[in-house]
């Protein structure tokens, strides 16, 4: 992430380990840095980032990792964090499961909530798909949680109006890829279109 104004970046890293034949391994955390301009580290927090995307008033960042959205104030202040149900976060070009406009910070994805412990050692548990909008102060304005009966949603993307007011979805199924417009405010769906599933990544902006 940069800022618009080119006053800070963000960069994020996984963590590494050495094994006894020195061969490097990705270990399941990381860590992200705020630096500035000038090449000084403003902040750092022990994640890994996965999508970092600044605050509609440019005054917050907001990270999303698998489980939880971190938002830091005057970018090196934790300022608030919540668990979300979203632990199949990948990048992709072309795919974001956060975004942040007009004071609006919406997160969306897939992630494995077991009912049971049956469920929970399953090689395949259910993903469910989820919507959350919350303020940048943290508040929880509506959220949309995947219906038992519907078919699986696969990692919505999402992309936000830059006024914070129009909130578009992509998720698709074995079958078909569907697209729904939400008023951001409220969560209202406004409609939806489906088209048959293509191989690839599906991209939305």
């Amino acid at each position: 992430l940069f800022a618009p104004d080119g006053s800070l970046f963000v960069i994020a890293a996984p963590d590494t380990a050495l094994d006894r034949f020195q061969r490097a391994w990705l270990e399941p955390g990381g860590r992200v840095r705020v630096v500035a301009r000038t090449g000084g580290v403003r902040g750092e927090m022990p994640i890994l980032a996965t999508y970092v995307r600044l605050s509609g008033d440019q005054k917050s960042i907001a990270i999303l990792h698998p489980g939880a959205l971190v938002v830091l104030r005057c970018f090196v202040i934790l300022d608030w964090s919540v668990d979300v149900a979203i632990d199949a976060v990948v990048e992709r070009e072309g795919h974001c499961q956060l975004e942040a406009a007009g004071g609006r910070i919406v997160v969306s994805g897939t992630g494995t909530v077991p009912q049971d412990e049956t469920e929970a050692h399953s090689l395949h548990p259910d993903r469910r798909g989820t919507l959350r909008a919350f303020t940048d102060g943290g508040k929880l304005i509506w959220k949309i949680d995947q219906d038992e009966q519907d078919s699986l949603w696969f990692q919505i993307s999402l992309a936000l109006s830059s006024d914070g007011e129009t909130l578009g979805t992509v998720s698709a199924d074995a079958r078909e890829s569907l697209v729904r417009l939400f008023d951001a405010a409220t969560g209202r769906q406004l409609w939806e279109r489906r088209a048959p599933r293509s191989t690839g990544t599906t991209c939305l902006s």
